[in-house]
């Protein structure tokens, strides 16, 4: 009889033991997975911005080439800058047409922000289930962001052509920009890039 109240008494114990536990394999693997969609998200993110710096880089360099090699006599800065920026903004229109995730949904946008303005849009993003521009953002992208490409044209043959993604005479505690809003409908998940302003690129 004593080994019968032992077995009912380790039987309950187990059974206690098993009840406890068998949530822990749930919990661990929503964890997991708000890990992944974390990741998924900040990959894309990244991507983005590497691809609209490596845009830029391209059509500066591919419309500086085709100005210079279809005008090798001439010296004129400002017919120059205008084809240059025009290669970028015409390489940005197809960048705005291109699907980096089927389960993000990217838009580009050029504007004035704060320091504040990546957590703010991002929740709000989340908050009203859409991908957003930002508040400050300046009409139509890429076709209203000219003014948003700072360029420092090379002087000599061996140096190079260089831009600025940042906006001119921005208000008090904002700055002008170029970047990207990422908000994936599925994860509920949001992020937002942008060039920093002190980088240049080639």
């Amino acid at each position: 009889m004593k080994g019968y109240f032992s077995f009912l008494l380790v039987l309950s114990i187990l059974v206690c033991i098993f009840a406890f536990l068998s949530p822990l394999p749930q919990l661990h693997s929503e964890s997991d997975y708000a890990a992944i969609e974390a990741e998924r998200t900040n990959s894309v993110s990244m991507n983005v911005k590497e691809v609209l710096i490596l845009s830029t880089s391209y059509n500066l360099r591919a419309a500086a080439e085709a100005y210079d090699l279809t005008h090798p006599e001439e010296n004129n800065p400002v017919e120059r800058e205008l084809a240059i920026k025009a290669g970028i903004l015409s390489g940005w229109v197809l960048l705005s047409q291109h699907q980096f995730d089927q389960d993000f949904d990217v838009e580009f946008w050029c504007g004035y922000i704060n320091k504040g303005t990546k957590e703010e849009l991002s929740e709000e993003m989340v908050k009203e289930g859409k991908v957003l521009s930002c508040p400050g953002c300046t009409g139509t992208f890429p076709l209203d962001c000219v003014s948003f490409l700072q360029l420092d044209q090379k002087e000599l043959p061996e140096e190079k052509d260089r831009v600025r993604l940042a906006g001119p005479a921005p208000p008090p505690a904002f700055f002008g920009a170029v970047g990207a809003s990422i908000y994936s409908p599925g994860y509920k998940t949001a992020n937002v890039v942008y060039v920093p302003l002190s980088e240049w690129i080639e």
